[in-house]
């Protein structure tokens, strides 16, 4: 899979379907309904910062979860009740997932047909397809585009044995049914929009790739040449919530075996760690972009990812504009990040010797770290950075909104329906 550190800026945007730059005589109006899962939240920030103030659109943004009514409070809280049993839980047996997720759908939609009831748009924008999950119908009367970085399909392959795969069946026919309805479909990997093809019989005529890129203006090109006159001990770095999953356990062992007395290692995660290990510092509560998480960046020397399962990590984006040389599974949507051999080192999940020796090698070679993080700068600066990612996204928004009485006044709005 070719990556975007290696990919060629001309064919990047190339799956983007574009009708030019010319500014709208009167700006279409969009509704973007946002997700708070995960790292989504960064993404829906940096959308409104970077493009609220657009003049070639009007975008309105909000949170699914915003104005709850009280019966979709309680569709909630049955949506996320799990059953007693932590074996039938991981094999999704009771249908966690979908019950949740249509939960979420249901949210989003009333939402949705609030928001109509106020103002006509010219397009809805969904960011992750499980808000539109029971919004198929509406995406018939007015355009839909859904940015998502994972299918249904690749959730059920990562998160269950294969005899019971079929749980994740309704999430499947469910999104199947949205996409099929949907003008445009944008993923954050090729990886995904793949899935989207060859799993789901996605068009691809309407789909592209735009990775989320980061907000690479907001980290200084720190001048890491001078640090080894200071005689300090190198800092791997590694951001992630859900420890076990990214490989945050593996990271330990293998420091704890390899590299103490030789590195400091920096975990910042919500997990309940134990940091009384030789050179391992836990930092917990850490918000993304305060002082205190840019002043890591700004301290480390390595990142270190070895994750299990990801879809288009942020944080890896993240590392590559804070000029840091990845150490990162070679899996999923991470090659399209981690060239191996040119902005960091790739290894099979699970392969604590390989991720031993990636990490002991730009320990051990300041020269290589820093090549490796001046390629991931450069890649971050022009093809993951997201002020021109949005930019690109909202070129979507208008594109679509061109083909539906875009900007006219005569954006779509619906009648008052009912639970």
């Amino acid at each position: 899979m070719t990556s975007y550190i290696d990919a060629p800026t001309k064919g990047l945007n190339a799956v983007v379907p574009a009708s030019g730059d010319a500014l709208p005589l009167n700006r279409p109006r969009i509704l973007s309904i946002q997700s708070r899962c995960i790292g989504h939240t960064t993404y829906a920030r940096n959308m409104e910062r970077m493009l609220a103030d657009s003049d070639r659109s009007q975008i309105d943004f909000h949170f699914m979860d915003e104005e709850r009514e009280l019966p979709t409070r309680v569709l909630n809280r049955l949506g996320e009740l799990r059953i007693p049993g932590a074996w039938i839980r991981r094999q999704n047996l009771d249908l966690h997932r979908y019950r949740a997720e249509k939960s979420y759908g249901r949210m989003a939609r009333r939402l949705i047909e609030r928001k109509l009831l106020q103002h006509p748009y010219d397009v809805v924008h969904i960011q992750t397809q499980v808000g539109g999950y029971d919004a198929a119908r509406l995406a018939r009367h007015i355009p839909f585009v859904v940015t998502a970085d994972i299918t249904a399909v690749q959730v059920s392959q990562e998160s269950t044995l294969p005899e019971y795969r079929w749980t994740y069946l309704p999430n499947i026919a469910v999104e199947r049914e949205l996409f099929a309805q949907c003008a445009r479909c944008v993923f954050w990997s090729q990886w995904s929009r793949d899935s989207y093809v060859r799993d789901l019989g996605g068009d691809p005529a309407k789909s592209c790739v735009i990775p989320p890129g980061t907000d690479v203006a907001a980290f200084p090109e720190w001048n890491r040449d001078r640090r080894e006159e200071t005689k300090r001990l190198p800092r791997i770095l590694f951001v992630g919530g859900d420890f076990i999953r990214k490989g945050g356990q593996d990271l330990v062992t293998v420091f704890q075996e390899r590299l103490a007395g030789k590195a400091i290692l920096d975990l910042v995660t919500s997990s309940p760690l134990a940091s009384d290990a030789q050179g391992v510092r836990v930092h917990r509560g850490v918000q993304a972009f305060t002082p205190e998480w840019m002043s890591l960046y700004e301290q480390a020397d390595i990142f270190a990812l070895p994750s299990y399962f990801e879809g288009m990590p942020s944080s890896l984006v993240e590392a590559a504009a804070a000029t840091l040389p990845i150490v990162a599974t070679n899996i999923n949507g991470i090659p399209e990040v981690v060239a191996n051999g040119t902005n960091g080192l790739t290894l099979a999940p699970g392969d604590c010797a390989a991720l031993a020796n990636a990490l002991e090698t730009l320990v051990a070679d300041p020269a290589l770290r820093l090549r490796m993080g001046r390629a991931g700068r450069i890649a971050a600066e022009t093809k993951l950075n997201s002020a021109l990612n949005f930019r690109r996204l909202e070129q979507v928004f208008l594109d679509v909104a061109a083909g539906s009485d875009a900007g006219s006044g005569k954006g779509v709005s619906i009648g008052r329906e009912g639970n």
